[in-house]
């Protein structure tokens, strides 16, 4: 590998290191899930500069921000099939999101009914 490939996929990495589809600075689950096609295209921008080198469900699970006691659970999950794309993954990653925003948004609904 070339300086300039190596420089390109350290930088690459540490941009990785700095997405967070779930940050607590973007409000409630509603709001985030407007973010989302930001986040992944952003995700998949670094993914294509690390190349097949660097494994995608690796990637996502640290783009996610998961917390440490549940990183090695949903690599685990994850990487049970080393054949999956990066499609596969985001595919999963956006049914995930909106399974959650959907809870989210009926929950408040819901505990807004019952406080009036």
């Amino acid at each position: 590998m070339t300086l300039p490939d190596a420089d390109r996929k350290l930088a690459a990495i540490k941009r990785l290191s700095t997405l967070a589809y779930n940050s607590p600075g973007l409000g409630h689950a509603g709001d985030r899930s407007y973010g989302i096609p930001n986040y992944l295209s952003q995700a998949e921008g670094i993914l294509e500069v690390l190349g097949s080198e660097y494994d995608e469900s690796v990637a996502l699970a640290v783009v996610r921000g998961l917390a440490r006691t549940e990183l090695k659970e949903c690599i685990a999950a994850i990487m049970w099939d080393k054949e999956w794309k990066f499609e596969t993954i985001k595919n999963i990653l956006m049914a995930t999101i909106r399974r959650n925003v959907d809870f989210n948004l009926k929950f408040n609904q819901e505990v807004w009914v019952y406080s009036t």
